[in-house]
């Protein structure tokens, strides 16, 4: 048997699988010790055998399509979302992202302030990082975080923050926006919080 094309996933490129004679009609068990990637995805690895004469064939009507064998690593589950959506935020305001709401009388993560030189920004209270990607939880786990306070106008659409709740959660925002209106400017950030795993 030889490896024809497609992921090799560590089989050999050729295996010799009997010394006897295989008749037309009779069936031989074949074993290929094959090595799963660690990345998931989805892998095909494309196999023929050969006669004693070097005659590749295979599969099909005329034995001319290679067999194959598929795997698919699946990506490590991770928690679930404990709370997310989109969050409308007036000046001043804070938020909790382990609920979503504005106001808190306690837990808030962050802020959207508006400074006596009138500089937007949006405040960490807790530990938080930029991502230039949507992060997944394993991003935000492994962050290293600190407490910033971001200049908003800076800011393109699609900018991502991993942080950590005062209730020990990880999540994200992605920011999706402000309007910068004297006394009555608002910004927008989509959250997701995940539950502890």
């Amino acid at each position: 048997m030889i490896f024809e094309r497609g992921d090799q996933m560590g089989a050999a490129a050729f295996t010799n699988f009997t010394a006897a004679s295989i008749a037309p009609g009779q069936s031989v068990d074949v074993t290929v010790t094959l090595t799963a990637p660690t990345k998931p995805g989805t892998y095909q690895g494309y196999f023929m055998l050969k006669n004693a004469s070097g005659k590749k064939f295979g599969i099909g009507d005329q034995g001319a399509g290679a067999f194959w064998v598929k795997i698919v690593v699946e990506g490590a589950a991770g928690p679930t979302v404990y709370k997310s959506g989109l969050l409308t935020i007036p000046q001043t305001w804070t938020v909790d992202l382990d609920s979503g709401s504005l106001g808190p009388a306690s837990g808030a993560e962050i802020k959207y302030e508006v400074d006596i030189n009138l500089n937007h920004n949006l405040v960490f209270y807790g530990p938080a990082k930029l991502f230039v990607r949507q992060p997944t939880f394993e991003d935000c786990k492994n962050a290293q975080m600190d407490s910033p306070t971001v200049p908003i106008p800076g800011l393109s659409l699609g900018t991502f923050f991993c942080y950590v709740t005062d209730q020990g959660r990880f999540g994200y925002l992605e920011y999706a926006g402000f309007d910068s209106t004297p006394d009555a400017g608002k910004l927008y950030l989509e959250f997701t919080t995940w539950n502890k795993p």
